[in-house]
This record gives C-alpha cells, sequence and structure tokens, in this order.
C-alpha cells in the first residue's frame, strides 16, 4: 500500500473520530484509568460506527489485501489516542477475524510486539486486546496457537504477561487450556504489580466455575503471593464458609 494513501486513510478516520470529542467524556474516562492514557472522549458505540462507515465507504475489504487491511489496524493501534488505538482493535475484532484474514502464526508475534514496543500500556487497552482479539484467535486455531500465547508469561512487560492469562478468560470452558492457564498463572503471580496479580484473580474465579478443583490446589501453593484484593476475587464463587477459611488462612500468611 502506497505510504500517502495508508495515511490518508487513517487520517480520515481519526477526523471522524475526533468530531465527536466530548469534554465530558473523555474526563470520565481518563478518571477511570487513573490518567494512564490519552483520550478524546468518544463513546465506544460512536467509534464502532465510524470505523464501520469507513471501511465500507473506501471500499477497504476490495480496495487492499489481507496484509495491507492488517497492517492498517496495526498503524491505528500505534497511535496516540486510546480510542484509535479501540478502533485498531475493533478492526481485527469485527472486520478482519470473521473474514479469515488472520494467521495465527504470522500474527501472533505481531500482537505480542504492540505490548513489549509500547503501544499497549494500560490495563483497559490490554484487556480489550485480549478478550476481542486474541482470545478469538486462540478459539479458532490448534493449541499451539494457546501454547504461543500462554509463554508470553516469561515477558518483561507487564501488559504482555498480563496476557498470558486474560487471553483465556473467555475460553475457560476448553479444558485443554486449563493447564496453561495455571502455568502461566503460577509465573504471573510471583510478579510484584497490582495489575499482574489481578489477571490470575480474574483467571481463579472464572476458572473455579468450571474446575474448582485446579483452583484449590493452586491457592494452596501460591497464598502467599496473593494480595487480598486477588485473594477476594478468587474465591468470589467459593461457599461463604470456604471464603472465611481461605481469608483465615490468608491473614495467617501475613
Amino acid at each position: 500500500m502506497n505510504i500517502s494513501v495508508r495515511n490518508s486513510l487513517l487520517n480520515l478516520l481519526q477526523s471522524r473520530l475526533q468530531k465527536h470529542a466530548d469534554a465530558e467524556v473523555k474526563a470520565w474516562w481518563e478518571n477511570y484509568v487513573k490518567g494512564s492514557a490519552p483520550f478524546y472522549g468518544i463513546k465506544m458505540a460512536v467509534i464502532r460506527k465510524e470505523l464501520h462507515n469507513w471501511y465500507e465507504e473506501n471500499n477497504i475489504s476490495a480496495e487492499f489485501t489481507a496484509e495491507e487491511q492488517k497492517s492498517l489496524a496495526s498503524d491505528l493501534i500505534k497511535r496516540e489516542y486510546t480510542e484509535d488505538k479501540l478502533a485498531g482493535i475493533l478492526l481485527l475484532h469485527e472486520l478482519l477475524l470473521p473474514s479469515g484474514t488472520v494467521d495465527w502464526k504470522i500474527d501472533i508475534p505481531v500482537f505480542a510486539s504492540y505490548f513489549y514496543e509500547g503501544f499497549i500500556y494500560d490495563w483497559n487497552l490490554c484487556d480489550w486486546c485480549c478478550v476481542k482479539v486474541i482470545n478469538d484467535v486462540i478459539a479458532e486455531n490448534e493449541l499451539a496457537c494457546a501454547e504461543a500465547v500462554s509463554n508470553w508469561h516469561t515477558a518483561e512487560n507487564l501488559w504482555q504477561a498480563r496476557a498470558s492469562v486474560v487471553s483465556f478468560i473467555y475460553n475457560i470452558d476448553n479444558e485443554d487450556y486449563h493447564p496453561l492457564i495455571i502455568q502461566a498463572s503460577g509465573a504471573v503471580i510471583q510478579r510484584p504489580e497490582r495489575f499482574a496479580k489481578t489477571a490470575v484473580g480474574w483467571a481463579m474465579r472464572e476458572l473455579s466455575k468450571v474446575r474448582k478443583n485446579l483452583v484449590l490446589k493452586f491457592l494452596d501453593e501460591h497464598l502467599p503471593q496473593f494480595t487480598r484484593e486477588v485473594l477476594n476475587t478468587s474465591i468470589k464463587k467459593f461457599t461463604k464458609n470456604e471464603q472465611a477459611e481461605y481469608k483465615r488462612r490468608y491473614t495467617n500468611t501475613r
């Protein structure tokens, strides 16, 4: 794709989005993420509508190859403002994944680069990318794809490590992934960062709905690495007596 054509398309979408910028929405979002990312101030429904209109009006599906379209998504994710990044994630999730243009062997390494190159740098964007894109790529491909994502638990980058767990949240019913979730969680819970540990709490809560025995074993092995916040999330679906017992045991580890 010609660079000037690509930039023109991207700038067109950006200008369409910016027309909807609202100071109150901006303030709400930036307060919601505690100032960790900049926003124009655009509601998600508007981002989705403008993205789809831009895609259709510029005949992008017919005019550009699959690789060129994925490049557009990447370029959006690499832009500064959150709404541009969300548009890139939605482009992948709602338009490119359904058309079969994503090849996990090529694209999972690209998704990894969004994290370690610093384009996804807060929990909101991390989780959106995980549950909207990476989750679906895992679900549509073989175990090797899931293993490639799970191996991110060794990543130095906090958000890539978080993604090694969160990317499986909506695939929790697939028992093939349970060993990967436990392995990644066991590494990520060792990290000191709050958003590493909260990923594990979320995963344990969901896993307890289908394989409670695995969660009980995980708690027995890793309770000293938990925070109270993460413990409370992990045991949310337990009985009241079980919750009380684990809270007592946690207190005794302090």
